[in-house]
């Protein structure tokens, strides 16, 4: 979910491989990402930026150190649904003093309901995307789960969140 860019694609790639073994979210497909983090490589360092945070990494560096630099970084990212702060790594909604734990599917819904907020996003690439060892799709068992978020943001926060579907496309309207 987290676009892996910098000044040097090598090294890039060298990072990614490394990092996606930890079980971190990270992609290198910018349609596939909610965020970018950007690493810029010079002499024995690097730096990592994600929105506002910066973290300068010294090398060498073993996998463990590497790992942990960017777990932290990425807990630290919030993003907005309306006045509600979302964040993915710690599967929270919080308003205020507010905070409401979510399951990991409707994380997993509302981090894909971002990345395809101006787009759509077909109901069975979603369905895989919650759901990518099931051989028997049950597109009801989506739809529940769809209607479980939008239920839970309007009981703790009274936040509408609306969906509409059309010809097995979903779209999102986050208000």
């Amino acid at each position: 979910m987290f676009l892996l860019s910098s000044n040097n694609y090598t090294n890039s790639l060298n990072i990614y491989y490394a990092l996606i073994q930890t079980g971190l979210p990270l992609t290198l497909d910018k349609h596939k990402s909610l965020e970018n983090i950007l690493m810029k490589f010079s002499n024995n360092k690097m730096i990592v930026t994600l929105n506002n945070f910066e973290d300068f990494i010294s090398f060498p560096i073993n996998i463990n150190q590497l790992s942990n630099c960017f777990h932290q970084l990425l807990l630290k990212y919030e993003c907005h649904l309306g006045p509600l702060k979302f964040n993915p790594m710690k599967e929270e909604l919080t308003y205020g003093t507010k905070i409401v734990k979510l399951r990991k599917t409707h994380c997993l819904i509302l981090i894909e309901a971002l990345k395809s907020e101006k787009t759509s996003i077909s109901k069975d690439n979603l369905y895989k995307i919650l759901w990518p060892r099931d051989l028997n799709i049950q597109m009801n068992k989506l739809d529940t789960h769809l209607t479980n978020v939008k239920n839970l943001l309007k009981e703790h926060f009274n936040f509408k969140f609306s969906f509409s579907s059309e010809k097995g496309n979903l779209m999102f309207y986050i208000n």
